[in-house]
């Protein structure tokens, strides 16, 4: 009686799986820093090298590009996260509806375990 539920389990993984890859294919890095993150109410160059919180209260990564749609509506960031000194780091893409800015501070509430599960982001440029 398990087997429809795993198989429905698995089938929503790679329906998840896809379309993080889809929308990962579709997002441009956002180039002219003047752009408005509307947001946080910061530009683009603002936001740029910021901390991200993690929800444990410490720090999971540093933003390194601003992403958008090719309609340009900004619609996620791309976070260095993990490794030491830049050895193992990887860039992964945060959805916008993931990050929170308050108290001068970009913060999410996804776990560590959630954060290493995102779609890696591979710069084009």
């Amino acid at each position: 009686m398990k087997r429809p539920m795993i198989v429905a389990s698995a089938a929503a993984l790679l329906l998840a799986s896809a379309t993080a890859v889809t929308a990962a294919q579709t997002l441009i890095e956002v180039e002219d820093d003047t752009t408005q993150v509307e947001a946080f109410g910061k530009t683009v160059d603002q936001v740029e090298d910021m901390d991200v919180i993690g929800a444990d209260g410490e720090t999971i990564g540093e933003v390194e590009d601003v992403l958008a749609t090719p309609d340009g509506e900004v619609s996620a960031l791309s976070v260095d996260v993990g490794g030491y000194f830049g050895i193992g780091e990887r860039e992964v893409i945060l959805g916008m509806d993931d990050v929170e800015f308050k108290d001068n501070k970009l913060s999410t509430t996804l776990t560590k375990d959630e954060i290493e599960k995102l779609p890696d982001w591979k710069d084009k440029s």
